[in-house]
C-alpha cells in the first residue's frame, strides 16, 4: 500500500506489475509442463511394465523345457499318424514282416537267372 500514499513514477510502476505479470505465466506454464511430464512419466511406467511383461511371458514360452515338452509332443503325433497310415496301407503285412523280406531275399539268391530277373522288375515297380 505504500505506492498508494507516495506518488510514483508510472514506467516504474508498469514494470514491477509486468514482471509480476510474467512470473505468474511462467508458474502456470511450469505447472503444466510439471502435470504433462508426470503424465508421460505415468504412461512410460505403463509401457515399461507392459513390456516387461511381454518379455517374461516370452521368456516362459521359450525355456528349454518347454521347448524339449514341445518337441516331444511333436514327435508323438507324427509317430502315431505314422503309425496310424502303416495301419491303413495295404502293403503293411507283406513289407514289414522280417519273415517276407528275408524270403524275398533267399529267392533273389537261390532263384536261377530267369527265375530272378521277372521277378526283380516286380519289384522295382
Amino acid at each position: 500500500m505504500d505506492y498508494i500514499l507516495k506518488p510514483s513514477i508510472t514506467d516504474i510502476l508498469r514494470s514491477k506489475v509486468s514482471v509480476f505479470v510474467d512470473f505468474v505465466r511462467q508458474e502456470a506454464e511450469l505447472r503444466t509442463q510439471v502435470i504433462e511430464r508426470r503424465t508421460a512419466e505415468r504412461e512410460l511406467s505403463r509401457v515399461q511394465r507392459s513390456l516387461e511383461a511381454k518379455i517374461r511371458e516370452r521368456l516362459r514360452a521359450s525355456s528349454p523345457q518347454r521347448l524339449l515338452r514341445k518337441e516331444v509332443e511333436m514327435r508323438r503325433r507324427a509317430e502315431a499318424e505314422l503309425h496310424r497310415a502303416n495301419q491303413r496301407s495295404p502293403r503293411r503285412r507283406t513289407w514289414r514282416s522280417p519273415n517276407s523280406l528275408a524270403e524275398y531275399e533267399h529267392e533273389i539268391r537261390t532263384a536261377d537267372e530267369r527265375g530272378a530277373l521277372p521277378y526283380l522288375g516286380l519289384q522295382l515297380r
